[in-house]
């Protein structure tokens, strides 16, 4: 860990409730694979000299040669970075216009369209915050988020719009922009580029603004709003690497509904993309790839990663309006990424249909160079049975990689948290255990931190926090560059975050438990707050699961409860490649349990099995609902 460098939080963060710059107190790191030879210094320090400046100028500057490349493509519409700045350049135009300053707080909800990419640049070009929050959250929140956004404007796609048109009536927007979902789409569908006629059902969607016609003159278009606040104006474009920029929201599952606000700054954005680049990251640099953004706008996940480091590295941006589980696949063929960020929940889904179901099993996924598996941690069982998709798809088979063709490409993995933003990921994770295999003793990988990025694994020692042991479990602890500047208006809980080592070091907690392996991959195994204590055994559900899932061809998932009744409840999935009964495969769980576990945890652990499914119940955000499963009967 702290040959990685070490940042240091400064003293004001308990004065202010907002965590300053991390600074560098030491690193002399050479980044690898680069060929410039650089270290980790000279790259944050470039950073600081040349890129302190707002992410819309970045963006400007990153596409003087790229003007005429394909950045958006929306169901087939490819929109160029010279249009997509152009019309980033109307729109703020128009929201300068209306009202919005430096400073100033603009609400969004929306769907993933490629004017969000708009709204983004518009935003920030005026130094303004962007508050994306999504339609899904609790009516009280939604109503308390609306009243904290001091302008005029409220942005919102139709299917949004009619989600929270009761709660918008009564807010004080004067200014409800309208994005119709089909506002980038051509009249005729089967114009658009790569149409796919077996889905043509996906290029077309049904016109909600008549349902939000008693908001009265409130509600403009998107176009009408250009049009009536276009007079030319200066803008002042003075932003920095420290001037907030985002507020998004975590992923809510401590309290449904109600997910914390976040404040991420330029730096967030600019250190995130700087360190993408071939010649930083040491990736090969390949041009003209798509990847797909689908998560939800209020995660910095699809902000961030899906839009922001997609765009910076001259790639284009897939956006898909829809999120459901059940048309994940489609999604896949519709959109053709060669990058695609997807809970697990949504990769097994769309490998049952593929699998199981031979939807589009005549298809080839050639395109699809990296699946990336966010979000939560997938076991044995989900990556076996996601690699044999991805074999039997010849996923990333069409991309050349310098002139060389992979014949597949297994499973990647990728996290982080809403906090830090993303800072892990491992390409190819089986790939990579097997080139690690000496060094991990066989074991699997873990989650490659970013090179901007210092983590390890704390453990508290009567008071004093200590850093673990290589795969020792202890609460996942990181500092990054990209760290969010604090919880909006909750100086408490950002304090909260802050953990200080033996050592005098202070930390951010992930708020999640795990491990580091003997290469530096970090192995998250669940949150802080989810164990048991039985007699003075601490019992923690990955422990379970573990075990459960050594049996990876027949079991696909396990998720184990704690029940309010004192019982624990392993929950099963069968995989859809097992060809054993379900007693047998019940019968070794069984067996490895008692083997494994001590006799007062064996006896309170009960099994519901499931068959014919992928996955269990799913939050908003996509993930297990770990609430629900506790409230299913035994």
């Amino acid at each position: 860990m702290t040959d990685r460098g070490i940042f240091d939080l400064s003293s004001k963060t308990k004065d202010t409730g907002y965590l300053s710059c991390f600074h560098l107190e030491k690193d002399n790191q050479y980044l690898p694979n680069t060929k410039k030879n650089l270290k980790l210094k000279e790259v944050l320090s470039e950073i600081e000299e040349k890129h302190n400046h707002s992410w819309y100028c970045e963006m400007r500057e990153r596409i003087k040669n790229t003007g005429r490349m394909c950045a958006l493509f929306y169901r087939g519409n490819k929109i160029t970075f010279d249009e997509m700045m152009m019309n980033a350049d109307k729109l703020s135009t128009a929201l300068y216009n209306s009202g919005v300053r430096k400073g100033s707080e603009v609400a969004t909800c929306m769907c993933n369209v490629p004017e969000l990419a708009y709204v983004m640049l518009a935003i920030n070009r005026i130094g303004a915050k962007m508050n994306s929050f999504s339609a899904g959250f609790n009516p009280e929140y939604v109503r308390e988020i609306m009243a904290e956004c001091d302008t005029s404007v409220l942005i919102v796609t139709d299917d949004t719009l009619l989600q929270i048109q009761e709660l918008v009536k009564a807010s004080h927007f004067s200014n409800i922009v309208l994005v119709k979902r089909t506002r980038s789409l051509p009249d005729n569908p089967a114009e658009c580029d790569e149409y796919e006629k077996e889905l043509e059902e996906y290029y077309s969607f049904p016109d909600l603004v008549l349902k939000c016609s008693d908001l009265g003159k409130s509600v403009i278009t998107y176009d009408d709003f250009i049009e009536k606040y276009g007079t030319a104006v200066e803008i002042s474009d003075d932003g920095n690497l420290d001037t907030d920029f985002l507020v998004s929201y975590t992923s809510g599952s401590t309290k449904i509904g109600f997910p914390k606000a976040i404040i991420h700054t330029n730096r967030s954005l600019i250190v995130s993309g700087r360190f993408h680049d071939a010649e930083v990251s040491g990736n090969p640099d390949l041009k003209g790839l798509r990847a797909l953004a689908m998560i939800h706008p209020d995660s910095n996940t699809c902000l961030i990663t899906c839009i922001s480091d997609i765009l910076m590295q001259g790639w284009c941006v897939a956006f898909e309006p829809e999120y459901n589980v059940n048309n994940a696949l489609d999604y896949l063929i519709i959109n053709k990424p060669n990058y695609a960020n997807m809970t697990s929940s949504f990769w097994n889904e769309a490998a049952r249909q593929y699998l199981v179901e031979k939807r589009f099993s005549n298809r080839k996924l050639g395109f699809l160079l990296a699946a990336f598996a966010v979000g939560e941690n997938i076991g044995n069982g989900e990556e076996f049975f996601l690699n044999r998709f991805l074999k039997q798809s010849k996923a990333g088979s069409s991309v050349s990689i310098k002139g060389f063709h992979l014949p597949y490409v297994p499973i990647s993995i990728g996290g982080g948290d809403c906090e830090h933003g993303g800072i892990y990921y491992t390409l190819w994770k089986t790939l990579y255990s097997r080139i690690n295999f000496i060094r991990l003793r066989g074991k699997t990988i873990g989650m490659l931190p970013e090179k901007y990025v210092v983590v390890t694994a704390l453990k508290d020692d009567n008071g004093r926090w200590t850093e673990c042991k290589c795969n020792e479990i202890g609460v996942v602890v990181a500092n990054s560059a990209t760290t969010m500047r604090g919880y909006k208006n909750n100086p408490g809980e950002t304090i909260k975050k802050i953990i200080k080592d033996e050592n005098g070091r202070e930390w951010i907690s992930c708020n999640v438990i795990g491990y580091i392996d003997e290469v530096g991959g970090v192995h998250v195994k669940g949150r802080i707050e989810e164990f048991k204590l039985i007699g003075n055994e601490v019992v923690y559900p990955f422990k379970i699961d573990d075990i459960i899932d050594q049996d990876k061809k027949n079991i696909l998932s396990s998720t184990t409860v704690f029940k309010k009744d004192g019982s624990i409840v392993a929950n099963i999935i069968i995989s859809p490649l097992s060809i054993e009964s379900e007693s047998t495969v019940l019968e070794g769980v069984k067996k490895r349990c008692k083997t494994s576990l001590s006799t007062s945890v064996f006896d309170k652990l009960n099994y519901k099995i499931f068959k014919n499914i992928t996955e269990f119940p799913i939050t908003g955000s996509g993930k297990r609902n770990i609430r629900a499963l506790e409230e299913i009967d035994s």
